[in-house]
């Protein structure tokens, strides 16, 4: 566990939540993670991990709803916003929310720039209508999608490399 990751992802679903958060190995890199002030997310029911092991203290987050115990939640603020970003955590709600929580990941690891080319073109609608744009965006070049493409190897940690610190 000697590697520093720019972000560790955690996957939702239960009981799978419950077996990250019983997993040494996992709080390891969570702890190690937080020590050296890197990005941690969590969708669905694994935001309970990251309550769990105070990585998220006195933080808003978000998660399946009831996923996170009475108990819990005394350390943070819940929300129920379908992603929600505070400090270097980003939690969301589940499954009708896992594109949004992704979008926000390349966001936070390579900004809006990265983040317009691959939603846009999915055509999708925000809230308040489609997105507007004074000019077309520009295809996502190779560096984006070969790092997306690392993100996307690994359900629980993926090691993006030549990106700077968050």
């Amino acid at each position: 566990l000697s590697q520093t990751f720019d972000l560790i992802v955690l996957p939702g679903g239960l009981p799978g939540a419950d077996h990250l958060a019983n997993d040494d190995r996992v709080i390891a890199l969570l702890q190690q993670q937080a020590e050296h002030e890197r990005l941690t997310a969590a969708i669905c029911a694994a935001p309970k991990v990251l309550v769990k092991e105070g990585v998220v203290k006195d933080k808003t987050i978000t998660g399946y709803p009831g996923a996170i115990s009475l108990t819990e939640s005394d350390q943070v603020t819940l929300t129920e916003l379908a992603v929600c970003e505070d400090g270097l955590g980003v939690t969301s709600r589940g499954p009708g929310t896992a594109m949004d929580f992704a979008l926000m990941l390349i966001e936070r690891l390579e900004g809006k720039g990265a983040r317009d080319p691959v939603e846009l073109p999915l055509k999708r609608y925000r809230l308040n209508g489609p997105a507007k744009r004074s000019r077309a965006p520009r295809p996502a070049g190779p560096g984006v999608v070969q790092k997306l493409s690392t993100v996307g190897t690994s359900c629980l940690s993926a090691r993006c490399t030549n990106m700077p610190a968050t």
